[in-house]
C-alpha cells in the first residue's frame, strides 16, 4: 500500500518521502478525497511505517 500510495501520489520511491510529503499527503486525504479520520490515520500510519521501519 504504502508503495503504491508513493509512486502514484508523489511520484517518489518511498525511500524519498519526508515529513513534509506526509502532512501534503495527509491534507489531501481530507480535502480532496474527504476520507474520514479513521481511515486516513490508517493510512498514514502504514505510510509512516513503511518509510520509517522498512528503509
Amino acid at each position: 500500500m504504502a508503495w503504491n500510495i508513493s509512486i502514484q501520489y508523489f511520484h517518489r520511491r518511498p525511500v524519498q518521502l519526508g515529513p513534509g510529503h506526509i502532512r501534503q499527503y495527509q491534507a489531501m486525504l481530507f480535502s480532496k478525497l474527504k476520507y474520514s479520520s479513521s481511515m486516513t490515520t490508517l493510512r498514514l500510519a502504514s505510510l509512516r511505517f513503511f518509510c520509517i521501519k522498512v528503509r
